[in-house]
């Protein structure tokens, strides 16, 4: 067993490291989100109303369903759509307003088509929020065969559909936590380089402030390079557009060149920093450039949450026919409540002034998972360190494999960007 501490080669940490390159795919609006989750739901009519009731827009099954046209149900009040009997005992009178201060209100009822032929649908009303600020509503409606029994009567909700609107209401409240996130992490540096510009722009500015101010601009520019980058690497996370291009890898390999990208950050913050490998290769059939992404993803989230002069630990060793890699450190720590959901896209446990949009670890999740691995997080408590532990299953050596130390040589011929340009 070898340990390295501070072994590796140094580099200024005043430059900072070449971004990778990454395929553009724009994010979706909110109004093509909207749609696409409305054509989503089959078997299913789907309705967006505004606060009033009038209703914005509908699926296609809602024009199947209800015998419409889209252009027929724009504007009109969604009381159109119920039977004439519903409307006269008054029972959907207060849908809208009960919803909205229940958060949810799902009834059975008789409603009716353009030809006027009645059916009985089951009817789920969620209002549409930003934050506080009621936008609207969702209704689903989902036809009920008649099997004899009273119309009225009431009926077991749709598991599936209840589900799936728990799950559209989730995304909903993580879409706009998002937009809140992205918000403020694109307001600081651009604020940073305006404030630079000004000084550039002043003509009593000695050389000394000017060089100030093009280094802070220069960083900040970085920044938000960091910033684009991770909201690509997510659309391409949402989209699936994330491929491998495997060949035989020493993992020992990925992760000295891991541990050298993130030395700078790990000096910075003062850290001890232990890299321990193993004397024998750990061979895997592996993209190198994802792996050695995984590697830098742990290492960047255990250097950023781990407090000035902490300890961070790269460890790899064999078992049980897998390659396992342990990335320690004696930082924050999570809370066991959060362990759970800590690799969901968007998700961070203590942002406390620490950049970033929570990418980093549902990327590490995604590429561990394509190489038929397993990642998991652990951690004592908040104030106490976390541990993440990524297993991989291992392959035979190739025939021109050496034994030994990694070489810098080893996966050499694959050195690339990260979106497989060579």
């Amino acid at each position: 067993m070898t340990v390295n501490r501070h072994s590796l080669p140094t580099r200024s940490s005043a430059s900072p490291p070449q971004s990778r390159a990454y395929s553009e795919h724009a994010l979706l609006t909110p109004t093509e989100t909207s749609q696409l989750l409305i054509e989503g739901l089959q078997h299913s009519a789907v309705l967006q109303l505004r606060c009033n009731g009038r209703i914005e827009r509908c699926s296609i099954e809602a024009e199947r369903l209800l015998g419409y046209e889209s252009r027929e149900l724009q504007g009109q009040h969604f009381s159109v759509l119920f039977a004439p009997e519903e409307l006269a005992q008054g029972a959907r009178d207060q849908d809208l307003i009960r919803a909205r201060d229940e958060g949810r209100l799902e009834n059975v009822g008789w409603h009716r088509r353009c030809d006027g032929t009645r059916f009985l649908a089951n009817v789920v009303i969620t209002p549409r929020r930003r934050g506080v600020d009621l936008l609207g509503y969702g209704v689903v409606l989902r036809e009920i065969a008649v099997d004899g029994a009273s119309p009225l009567a009431p009926r077991a909700p749709d598991a599936h559909l209840l589900a799936r609107i728990a799950e559209l209401e989730h995304l909903d409240q993580r879409k706009n936590t998002f937009l809140i996130m992205v918000s403020h992490e694109l307001r600081n540096p651009l604020s940073a380089i305006l404030s630079s510009l000004e000084i550039l722009r002043h003509e009593g500015a000695s050389e000394a402030i000017q060089r100030q101010a093009r280094d802070m601009a220069e960083r900040q520019v970085w920044r938000l390079t960091g910033l684009v980058n991770d909201l690509l690497e997510a659309t391409r996370l949402m989209c699936g557009k994330i491929s491998l291009y495997r060949k035989p890898l020493d993992l020992r390999w990925a992760a000295e060149r891991a541990a050298e990208t993130c030395r700078p950050l790990i000096e910075r913050r003062l850290h001890e920093f232990d890299v321990i490998l193993p004397n024998e290769p750990l061979w895997l059939d592996a993209d190198p450039a994802r792996i050695e992404q995984v590697i830098a993803n742990l290492l960047t989230n255990a250097a950023k949450y781990t407090p000035d002069g902490g300890l961070v630990s790269l460890t790899l060793w064999r078992e049980d026919g897998e390659a396992v890699l342990s990335v320690k450190d004696t930082g924050k720590g999570i809370p066991a409540d959060q362990l759970s959901s800590i690799f969901d896209l968007f998700t961070q446990v203590d942002r406390d002034g620490e950049d970033g949009l929570g990418v980093g670890l549902s990327v590490v999740r995604t590429l561990v998972t394509m190489h038929e691995g397993t990642v998991e997080a652990s951690s004592p408590g908040v104030g106490k360190g976390s541990a993440f532990v990524v297993r991989l299953p291992t392959c035979p050596p190739p025939e021109d494999a050496t034994d030994g130390q990694p070489s810098r040589l080893v996966g050499a011929s694959t050195s690339r960007d990260i979106d497989g340009r060579t």
